[in-house]
């Protein structure tokens, strides 16, 4: 946080400038016209105090430092807080608190304009580095604008009432605060507020306070996640300035959309997900010309139709109506929505579109999620998702989408920016790798096929996106090996071939994928015809999730790790002799037939936590180190 810039301060600066400048001509043509050395020694001297002006002037404000009594109540602050981490260090090395982290001040009055500590939220670890109690000593701050205290955990308290006394707020945030109901009144003092954020709290479902309503400068207003119940109080529709209005993932009881939401004209954002709202969708909200998100996801909207009137919201740039049980064909008019990023219409199983000719009119959009919608009589579906040349995400997974024509696939221009195709769950033959070799192979990290009709050799289509993350085909009717070409593949970090009919050396197949030393994490083989011997620990080393540790590799290693369980190597329903032990935690090698020569006594050089051997066949007796 710096220090709040002055603009008088900056005027006095900007006309002093402009007056040495005056002063500096009129000396010049002085001594040129002969003038007095009287003349010039006065013209020197303004000079002089105009600079002195000028320096005192900006030195003056930036000089500035914070209030003793503003600095006290801060410190008291402090002492209700628990700060294990270190948070607040520069809250006693410093002596001025305007230099504090998360401090502002005026740079002229040199009060306390600002007061956020969200930073001390580590994302990264999912937890927050300050808890305690909100002290009193912050009604010092008299002319505090900006109050977030989000992340910090204050122990179920309530809100406290004297917050409402902090006549100056603009922005009052206090996000993920482990605060309880009910809301205290005295925050409808706030009539200067713009922000008012409560979201992922716990308000016992109680209803939103109606006092909300007479906060007529809010422009934000973000109550998600925090417990509160129906009805929504109609006060709100009072917030004739609201941008943004967050209401998700709270308890409405089953109860429709407000109706007056959609007299809030200013809105831009309206967001009401997981809000348990049922139908109908009131058609007021067709009024809301200037609304760029509209977030209307896991509700009950009891089989309606997709609005039409959504259709003439020319603003829209998110549109999410993912399992809000909507039901009937999607209404081409959301083809007049040229502005679009984001369509999700996700896990309404009775929607269907025929004819997708209004999806390429979607020329902006970058998001698609339509899976589980019955797209099994749209014919032209390739036609019209080719035409979306800014795609980067496509989900259309269990749609039962139709096969498609190779011959016409050939002449169709695909997304020349797609990073993540999911077409899992359908009933495609091979014929769609036509459609997946026109799509730029700079772009894509993700391909999901698994559950298909796919038969044959692995395409080498695959092995010319150089940017491949992950890779899956399982469950489909694939053949022969694993084309030499993966071994390109060096981004390459999870592969699952599960459930198909490769059958080649398998030691060959490991061969491949370990000469480009790549950073396979998962690799799932299970459930094929592989045959043929492996000398597997030397070619794979698995690294611990706890350390993080990726040790070094040589010659044609293979680093294999697994995040989010201990390690984890799968080689179940294969034909090939095990391989020497490896040094790993957890080992499924389940329905193989294995060839080992260990001794009755032999000790393995690593601890296992998980060993499933289910039904195979040991060349000799079990070894007791196990």
């Amino acid at each position: 946080m710096g220090s709040f810039q002055n603009p008088f301060a900056s005027t006095i600066y900007y006309f002093t400038l402009v007056l040495l400048h005056i002063i500096f001509i009129i000396m010049f043509f002085s001594i040129m016209s002969g003038r007095s050395m009287h003349s010039v020694v006065v013209g020197l001297v303004c000079l002089a105090i105009a600079s002195a002006v000028c320096c005192s002037s900006v030195g003056s404000s930036n000089n500035i430092m914070c209030l003793e009594s503003e600095r006290h109540a801060l410190l008291q602050f402090k002492q209700g807080l628990v700060d294990d981490s270190n948070a607040l260090a520069s809250w006693k090395s410093e002596k001025d608190c305007c230099k504090w982290r998360g401090i502002a001040c005026n740079n002229q009055t040199g009060h306390v304009i600002t007061l956020d500590l969200s930073y001390s939220y580590d994302a990264n670890l999912d937890s927050t580095e300050l808890r305690g109690e909100i002290s009193p000593s912050l009604l010092e701050l008299r002319y505090l604008n900006y109050l977030d205290l989000s992340f910090i955990d204050f122990g179920e308290i309530l809100i406290p009432k004297f917050i409402g006394s902090l006549s100056q707020l603009k922005e009052l945030k206090l996000v993920y605060a482990n605060s309880n109901g009910p809301v205290p009144p005295q925050l409808g003092n706030l009539s200067n507020l713009h922000t008012l954020d409560l979201s992922s709290n716990d308000f016992e479902g109680m209803m939103i306070p109606k006092f909300i309503g007479s906060m007529s400068q809010l422009k934000e207003l973000e109550l998600a996640d925090a417990n509160f119940s129906g009805p929504v109080p109609p006060q709100l529709g009072n917030l004739s300035n609201l941008h943004t209005l967050d209401l998700s993932f709270n308890d409405f009881e089953g109860m429709m959309i407000p109706k007056f939401i959609g007299s809030l004209s200013q809105l831009k954002e309206l967001k009401l997900a997981s809000a348990n709202f049922s139908g109908p969708v009131p058609p007021q909200l067709g009024n809301l010309s200037n609304l760029h998100t509209l977030d209307l996801s896991f509700n009950d909207f009891e089989g309606m139709m997709i609005p039409k009137f959504i259709g003439f919201l020319s603003q829209l740039k998110e549109l999410e109506l993912a399992d809000a049980n909507i039901s009937g064909p999607v209404p081409p008019q959301l083809g007049n929505l040229s502005n679009l990023h984001t369509l999700d219409l996700y896990g309404n199983q009775v929607v269907s579109s025929e004819n997708l000719e209004w999806l390429s009119h979607l020329s902006s959009l970058r998001y698609l999620n339509m899976s589980w919608l019955n797209l099994s009589e749209a014919v032209n579906w390739p036609e019209s998702l080719s035409k979306l040349t800014l795609l980067t995400e496509l989900e259309l997974s269990d749609c039962n989408i139709p096969d498609v024509n190779p011959r016409s696939l050939a002449f169709i221009n695909s997304s020349t920016s797609l990073q993540l195709l999911d077409l899992s769950y359908n009933s495609l033959n091979s014929s769609i790798f036509y459609w997946i070799a026109n799509v730029n192979s700079n772009f894509v990290h993700i391909i999901h096929l698994t559950s298909n009709n796919l038969e044959g050799p692995i395409p080498d289509v695959f092995t010319r996106m150089l940017s491949l993350v992950t890779l899956d085909l399982s469950h489909n009717q694939l053949e022969g090996g694993i084309s030499k070409g993966f071994q390109n593949l060096c981004s390459l970090e999870s592969l699952t071939l599960r459930a198909n009919q490769l059958s080649e050396n398998i030691g060959d197949s490991v061969k491949t994928l370990s000469i480009a030393e790549n950073t396979l994490e998962t690799l799932n083989l299970r459930d094929n015809l592989f045959w043929g011997r492996c000398q597997i620990c030397h070619v794979f080393k698995v690294t611990s999730v706890i350390s993080r540790s990726v040790p070094e590799m040589s010659g044609n290693s293979l680093a294999l790790k697994h995040y989010f369980s201990p390690e984890f190597f799968e080689w179940c329903h294969n034909r090939s002799p095990l391989f020497e032990p490896l040094s790993l935690q957890s080992l499924a090698v389940s329905n193989n037939r294995f060839s080992i020569n260990l001794s009755s006594d032999w000790n393995p050089p690593f601890q296992l936590d998980w060993l499933e051997m289910s039904s195979c066949k040991w060349a000799q007796l079990f070894p007791s180190g196990f």
